[in-house]
């Protein structure tokens, strides 16, 4: 339950961001940064699947319990689409939550787990590297 309560408190704090700031196209106007917000969010989308496959499995054994399973997807996906709204912001709230989900389920879960630091940390380098890039670019003529 703790780990929906915090997947569930990321999407409120991030959606509070986007609400307020609206929109940030940091991270998306180079090929660099957009190439490493996409690979975020194939990193998210991996957990995803995972989730998905639960689901699905128990579901068609039998267990209507699995579809509890999809509540994460939907979370995910969520926290997905807003990290990609703002991207600093969201790489932030995501390697975030991926830290705090990794602590608590520990080595355990260390297989479901690793892929949200991974896509928080892909989310932040992007922004930053893009920031680089345009600066860089806009001060020598490109």
């Amino acid at each position: 339950m703790i780990n929906l309560t915090s997947y569930f408190l990321a999407i409120i704090i991030l959606g509070l961001i986007v609400w307020q700031r609206g929109g940030d196209e940091r991270g998306k106007e180079s090929q660099v940064g957009r190439t490493l917000l996409i690979a975020g969010l194939i990193f998210m989308s991996l957990q995803a699947t995972v989730h998905l496959a639960f689901a699905i499995g128990e579901v068609a054994g039998g267990d209507i319990n699995g579809l509890g399973h999809l509540i994460p997807v939907i979370a995910i996906g969520l926290l997905g689409l807003l990290a990609w709204s703002r991207p600093l912001e969201g790489g932030v709230v995501v390697f975030v939550l991926g830290i705090f989900v990794l602590a608590y389920f520990g080595l355990e879960g260390l297989m479901l787990t690793w892929t949200l630091p991974v896509a928080g940390a892909l989310f932040i380098i992007g922004t930053v590297l893009d920031g680089m890039e345009t600066t860089h670019g806009a001060s020598h003529g490109h």
